[in-house]
């Protein structure tokens, strides 16, 4: 659905990535904390750049709810932000222990695709499985990208690149 509205989306506008990552945040901050788990961030001021700001609240939307319902084990979800020239570059980290098969890190961006029951708590699939598409999607719409792959023995971080014009 999503290729079929991208010229629904319009001009891109001046956006302050700093602030949506704030607010994504502080929605949810609560859902992490019923964990045992905070947020940590990693937020400049001012990340400005080009761009759509109901992909880009959706995108994170996605990132966040992702990290909160598939982290396992101990640790924190973590969000860094840093701005490059061309390029904002969000890492989203949350725990989760290295997928054996390193394709899994390319094919959860494909849409409906399920990994094994060790990505959902207690083997429950919540959601369709297309929610790491639509990020996808939405950082492509920006000139970007999304990235997943191990962080360490027991961790994902997944890398979104935003081209800022």
């Amino acid at each position: 659905r999503m290729d079929e509205e991208a010229s629904l989306y319009g001009e891109k506008q001046l956006l302050d990535m700093s602030e949506l990552v704030m607010d994504a945040v502080t929605c949810f901050a609560p859902m992490a904390m019923k964990d045992g788990r905070k947020m940590e961030l990693d937020i400049p001021e001012r990340a400005q750049m080009m761009g759509n700001e109901e992909l880009l609240r959706r995108m994170l939307s996605v990132l966040c709810d992702n990290a909160i319902r598939h982290a396992e084990g101990e640790g924190d979800i973590a969000l860094a932000l840093a701005v490059k020239p061309k390029a904002i570059v969000l890492r989203v980290k949350n725990p989760w222990p290295a997928a054996k098969d390193s394709t899994v890190y390319t094919k959860m961006f494909d849409r409906f695709y399920r990994a094994d029951p060790a990505r959902s708590k207690d083997g429950v699939h919540n959601g369709f499985g297309v929610g790491l598409s639509i990020a996808q999607k939405a950082a492509q719409w920006h000139g970007g990208s999304v990235e997943a792959a191990p962080d360490g023995q027991n961790g994902i971080c997944f890398t979104v690149t935003l081209r800022r014009k």
